[in-house]
């Protein structure tokens, strides 16, 4: 039986919490490998790490994330998505090696159960969501987007839930927008591009905060106006953030970055 480890443990805390009695949580990382090219994802971290992934196409009456292997050496329908030689974006520069990606898929023609036979991503504006539900509660997230190629015609955002209802949004055009609270300077978008974003946490949600006064969040939707793929999610539980607080350890959830 193949292992998978689709999830790693990035960090593991422990902090005195209440009145002194020892607790430990970890920050997690979603890197995708260890699954097949083509490989459809549904409850495969369910049981063992406590995420699932669903997805909804605009465009087409199934809703598929699957793998797609960036380093893939066959025949494709979407060389955009390969890499190391990416052709834009704040991981160009150092030809970073993503391995596996996960995708909206736009075609549901199987090579075996589980497998799609040609992984494409959906091309559609807009192309549909993927979803990410955690059974615990969250206090950021950070992601790399891969192939996003046009903010005015594929206005992709990532959106933050708790208990089912919608605490606030991220646009992708604000990592770019020069003066926004999310701006990065390093981010660029385009065919083949591949950026990697800085986690956003809870207290960057203004309308959480104004709205809610949420604490975290449960699930993330990434709403993508067009093509594209998402990888190396990285989040931290929020047990892990209050330990981090009291120890002194976590002056911000999220670090920008700057010109």
């Amino acid at each position: 039986m193949k292992m998978k480890k689709q999830f790693t443990t990035a960090l593991a805390l422990a902090a005195v919490v209440g009145f002194g009695s020892l607790k430990t949580a970890r920050a997690g990382l979603i890197d995708f490998n260890g699954f097949v090219h083509g490989e459809i994802i549904t409850d495969q971290l369910k049981v063992s790490e406590g995420v699932s992934i669903t997805a909804n196409n605009f465009s087409e009456p199934f809703g598929i994330a699957a793998i797609f292997d960036t380093q893939f050496a066959g025949s494709t329908p979407d060389p955009d998505l390969l890499g190391p030689a990416w052709n834009g974006g704040n991981l160009a520069a150092e030809g970073t090696v993503l391995g596996n990606a996960l995708i909206l898929a736009g075609d549901d023609t199987l090579s075996a159960p589980g497998i799609l036979a040609n992984p494409n991503d959906e091309g559609d504006r807009p192309a549909g969501e993927i979803s990410l539900t955690f059974d615990s509660i969250q206090t950021s997230i950070g992601f790399d987007l891969i192939d996003v190629e046009s903010i005015t015609a594929e206005l992709g955002a990532i959106e933050f839930y708790l208990n089912g209802v919608l605490l606030d949004s991220v646009g992708f055009d604000e990592f770019v927008m020069m003066g926004n609270e999310f701006f990065d300077a390093t981010v660029a978008y385009g065919n083949n591009s591949a950026n990697r974003i800085a986690p956003i946490g809870i207290g960057d949600l203004t309308l959480a905060q104004q709205n809610a006064g949420a604490v975290g969040f449960d699930q993330v939707v990434f709403s993508l106006g067009g093509s594209g793929a998402i990888d190396t999610i990285t989040f931290v539980p929020e047990p892990a953030t209050m330990s981090l607080l009291a120890l002194g350890g976590l002056a911000l959830i999220r670090r920008r970055r700057t010109a």
